[in-house]
């Protein structure tokens, strides 16, 4: 506003100088004049920071496009996140080329000391393990010799979203190496995939858990089974912990002792583990579950027909004359699990079920005695000779008096396999892949 009073003057006073006729420049239209520049300057600043919001929203949207375009998969980023899982595991196959040179080279060299010399064995197979240990050092590495004939190699990286897996097929005198199911060797490439759909009945097969184990197994339902149950392995003996030994899953009050216990504390503990013991075998049995392989995994005797279950109340639908007195009808499940899996098992082989060791069968039930004077809660497990035989965990007598005890078994997995997966077989010896 000052600006505008500094012109008025000015004006007036070239107006007075030059004697301008006052019908041009009077103080009325001078007036006029003003209120028309500070118009035109409060419009201007009104358009100026229009224009301004204007284009920092317009930026604002062009920066954001630009940060989706570069973040997505088909952007700069996602790109050179591609090329570089590409580079590494192409990388990481050469590396594994040159393991198997290695290892051939040995093989050539044991045979030409000894025509006798067998790749294949339980020793030698540890031995080509470490060359290939010692040719593949870094920590992405992972090398499996627990199976003999058979030298499993898993390249897997953090920062990468893919795996590499390859076998070192060990026959009597040679080796073959199969990366991601496809046979590499001096006669060139060669599809040696078969379909899983294809295994039958009591047939062997060595599946890879989740932390790279070999596990062996025998097919419990195949393409020959009368079940629609799809394709179904058990471990053909209980599974190991990281260190090799069995696992075993303790049952009943928690004690860790096979003798009764009348303690009421005790008896509430295996009351729960009698309810929840198909959950608790089949979450053990889940932890050993490779999602590339497996559609999921279950304890043997748990129902085969239908997803495991996991999570259960300790809760049931058992009503009896005997325990009503006292409060426990309806506290204990009447039955659990599926008598199928034993069928099926004595059906396949004797190798099937009579493994020479105790393990769970996710099954149980009440039993009444013959004189009615106790309520038995049992569940159903197999010794090493292969009979099952009932495991008791508690009891209720027609006096009230409860009683506990505790046991500790195996655990045999059993995994689901997924139709679109395969199998690489070498000297009868088959093993599971993408």
């Amino acid at each position: 506003m000052g600006k505008a009073k500094n012109i008025k003057t000015a004006i007036n006073r070239v107006a007075v100088q030059k004697k301008t006729h006052t019908g041009i420049l009077n103080n009325k239209n001078l007036d006029k004049i003003f209120d028309y520049i500070e118009k035109t300057k409060s419009r201007q600043a009104g358009i100026t920071l229009v224009a301004l919001i204007v284009t920092i929203i317009v930026l604002l949207i062009l920066t954001g496009i630009t940060i989706t375009l570069a973040l997505n998969d088909n952007g700069v980023v996602g790109k050179a996140q591609h090329s570089f899982e590409i580079y590494a595991l192409k990388s990481a196959e050469e590396k594994v080329n040159l393991a198997y040179t290695t290892v051939k080279e040995e093989i050539i060299s044991q045979v030409l000391n000894d025509v006798n010399y067998n790749a294949s064995s339980n020793e030698n197979t540890e031995i080509l393990g470490n060359i290939v240990r010692t040719e593949l050092p870094e920590k992405e590495w992972f090398i499996k010799t627990n199976i003999p004939g058979i030298i499993y190699i898993t390249y897997y990286n953090d920062s990468i979203e893919g795996k590499l897996e390859s076998y070192l097929m060990l026959d009597s005198q040679n080796v073959i190496l199969y990366i991601d199911g496809k046979r590499l060797d001096n006669i060139g490439n060669d599809n040696n995939k078969k379909s899983v759909l294809e295994l039958k009945e009591g047939e062997e097969i060595n599946y890879i858990d989740c932390n790279g184990n070999i596990i062996p197994c025998i097919v419990l339902y195949g393409s020959d089974s009368e079940d629609n149950y799809g394709i179904q392995i058990v471990t053909k003996s209980l599974v190991k912990d990281s260190n090799g030994n069995d696992v075993t899953v303790e049952l009943g009050n928690g004690t860790g002792i096979s003798q009764a216990s009348y303690e009421e504390e005790h008896f509430e503990k295996a009351r729960e583990s009698y309810n929840t013991e198909t959950s608790k075998l089949n979450r053990i049995s889940n932890e050993y579950l490779n999602t590339d392989l497996a559609e999921y995994a279950r304890s043997i005797g748990s129902n085969p027909s239908a997803e495991p279950i996991l999570d259960e109340e300790n809760t049931g639908n058992f009503t009896s004359n005997i325990i009503q007195p006292y409060n426990y009808n309806n506290k204990f499940k009447r039955g659990f699990g599926s008598g199928k899996d034993g069928t099926q098992m004595r059906k396949v082989n004797i190798n099937c079920y009579k493994i020479g060791k105790n393990y769970w069968e996710a099954r149980g039930g009440t039993y009444t005695v013959t004189n009615k004077t106790a309520v038995l809660f049992r569940t159903i497990a197999w010794n090493g000779s292969g009979t099952c035989f009932d495991s008791q965990l508690c009891a209720i007598t027609s006096e009230g008096v409860v009683s506990s005890c505790s046991n500790t078994y195996g655990l045999r997995p059993v995994f689901k396999l997924k139709s679109d997966i395969y199998y690489i077989e070498v000297n009868n010896k088959k093993i599971l892949t993408k």
